[in-house]
């Protein structure tokens, strides 16, 4: 799958991405992106293109059902044939739906209508290190609160341009979260039931990047080295992902982004710290006996690529890695049974059957506990 996806070069400016804009025909584009996209030295080079390119910009982080739709409208009424998105995990999702649906009738539900696979040329250019949304073939829209997975094989981006330059402008928050998903996103998938040889290849090397060279990018000025190398670590927690999916830390996590407004990959980090700390207690509740025999193996050698000798100091050593970037507090709220109740019955009981370990409603509202209390 990932063969047939072209590395594009951001070097010469841009040189590369322009051949193969006019090498797979593109007559008129579709650019999905967002307000940042004005600041990089990308925004002259669309500018300077030969063919009409036309903006779509209406949607937001954790985008909606609706701002989808939009964009598929404007797509149509502008008889668009390709389609490049440029900014975050936000953007690329939506540029994958905009061409999932384009062949839908939208005046009926899409997401409960079949995807008909399509040849629309979509190229990704992510602007943050984190989702790994270039290299998967599912996206994540909300609708009235509610988290929708979207998924085809022909919604893999077709061509990708990663250029380190843009990393050097994220606030820092955002390149915490960014880190802090795509490492969720390599440990989630080494665990995962649905794991292979291959995938857990891709997690193990993602994660022992991301600690080797975590410190490094989140200061004030990191190597343009440094930059390239978790982008790439980026990449591998997505391809990662595209094969074996995510699992409870991932679960959980959605609803407190829709509910309280903390980013994506914070809210999965708050997860998977706790998830990862009860099963490792629980190795006796795995779902299998394979599983009770590989899952310690699985857990030291997710410890050994983060840099510890041994489990509990890699499950500890997560936890300050929170507490150190100071993501670890309480959220500040107060919450109730209710709120409680709210959460355990928003979890995707499809990612819970991809957990090693069962997870029951009383496990996971203790979970949620420690998490809005700031314990572990």
């Amino acid at each position: 799958m990932f063969n047939e996806q072209k590395i594009i070069s951001a070097e010469n400016n841009f040189a590369e991405l322009k051949k193969y804009i006019s090498h797979i025909n593109m007559k008129k584009i579709l650019l999905v992106h967002g307000n940042s996209f004005y600041k990089l030295p990308l925004a002259d080079f669309f500018l300077s293109l030969e063919i009409p390119v036309v903006h779509f910009t209406d949607f937001s982080p954790n985008p909606i059902y609706e701002s989808v739709l939009n964009g598929l409208k404007i797509y149509r009424k502008n008889n668009c044939d390709g389609i490049i998105a440029v900014g975050g995990g936000s953007a690329i999702d939506v540029a994958k739906c905009i061409k999932l649906f384009a062949n839908m009738n939208d005046s009926v539900d899409c997401l409960k209508q079949k995807i008909i696979p399509n040849n629309i040329p979509l190229t990704a250019i992510p602007t943050t290190a984190g989702t790994g949304s270039e290299s998967t073939h599912f996206a994540v829209i909300y609708r009235n609160g509610k988290k929708f997975s979207v998924a085809d094989k022909s919604a893999l981006p077709s061509a990708v341009m990663f250029d380190p330059t843009f990393l050097m402008t994220l606030p820092l928050y955002q390149k915490k979260a960014g880190l802090l998903d795509a490492l969720c996103h390599a440990i989630e998938s080494s665990w995962a039931v649905k794991s292979s040889e291959e995938s857990r290849s891709f997690s193990f090397e993602s994660i022992r990047l991301i600690c080797a060279y975590k410190d490094s990018y989140l200061t004030e000025n990191p190597s343009e080295n440094c930059r390239a190398y978790i982008f790439y670590a980026s990449r591998l927690a997505g391809m990662a992902i595209n094969l074996s999916k995510t699992t409870a830390g991932h679960a959980l996590s959605y609803k407190l982004t829709s509910k309280f407004g903390i980013s994506h990959g914070h809210s999965a980090a708050l997860c998977v710290a706790r998830v990862w700390n009860y099963m490792n207690q629980n190795l006796n509740c795995a779902i299998n006996e394979e599983l009770k025999i590989q899952l310690p193996q699985t857990f030291q050698r997710i410890a050994e690529c983060m840099g510890f000798k041994n489990v509990d100091s890699a499950i500890s050593g997560f936890q300050k890695f929170l507490t150190d970037l100071n993501l670890a507090e309480p959220l500040d709220i107060n919450f109730d049974e209710k709120d409680i109740e709210d959460l355990v019955e928003s979890v995707n009981l499809e990612r819970l059957s991809n957990n090693p370990i069962i997870l029951d409603k009383s496990a996971i509202s203790n979970i949620y506990k420690l998490i809005l209390s700031g314990k572990f």
